[in-house]
């Protein structure tokens, strides 16, 4: 019986010490892997101005300069908070959004309705919200806010956006 108590707890002991990872070597092998700041951290309260569309990789030619001197300054602009907000050309809108890791969804998007007496000639105001709710993903690349979304004809684009 000494025997067989004696076997189990030296089993026990070598079992337990096999499972156990080998925390050193991990780490030598991968390094320390830094940890990607969060939607809040980086993106949430902040002014993001659109800067550039991308669409199957071609920017379409949007230039905020040009809106600044057909004094169009203010537009496709938005900041997330508890919904994201913002301002399309001429109006105002609102939507519900959520995020889970790298994905982001913007549901129906809602808004002012104000008389479009000029719209800008590379973007309009119907397109830039509808990018904005075929939106399904983000990420920050040296502190720009992409936004992966598609067009209306189902093709990749990325709305860029600058802190602003």
């Amino acid at each position: 019986m000494k025997k067989i108590v004696t076997v189990l707890i030296v089993g026990m002991l070598f079992g337990a010490c096999a499972n156990e990872p080998n925390t050193n070597e991990s780490q030598s092998v991968l390094g320390t892997l830094p940890t990607p700041p969060s939607f809040d951290e980086v993106v949430k309260g902040k002014e993001w101005k659109l800067a550039q569309v991308l669409v199957e990789q071609r920017d379409i030619g949007f230039s905020r300069e040009e809106l600044a001197a057909d004094n169009f300054g203010d537009i496709f602009v938005l900041k997330f908070d508890e919904r994201v907000t913002g301002m399309a050309a001429p109006n105002r809108f609102f939507a519900p959004y959520s995020v889970t890791g790298q994905t982001l969804e913007i549901n129906t998007i809602a808004g002012t309705l104000m008389a479009v007496l000029k719209e800008p000639e590379k973007l309009k105001e119907r397109e830039f919200l509808s990018f904005l709710e075929k939106a399904h993903g983000w990420d920050v690349k040296e502190g720009d806010l992409w936004i992966l979304t598609r067009n209306d004809a189902g093709n990749e684009a990325v709305l860029i956006f600058k802190a602003g």
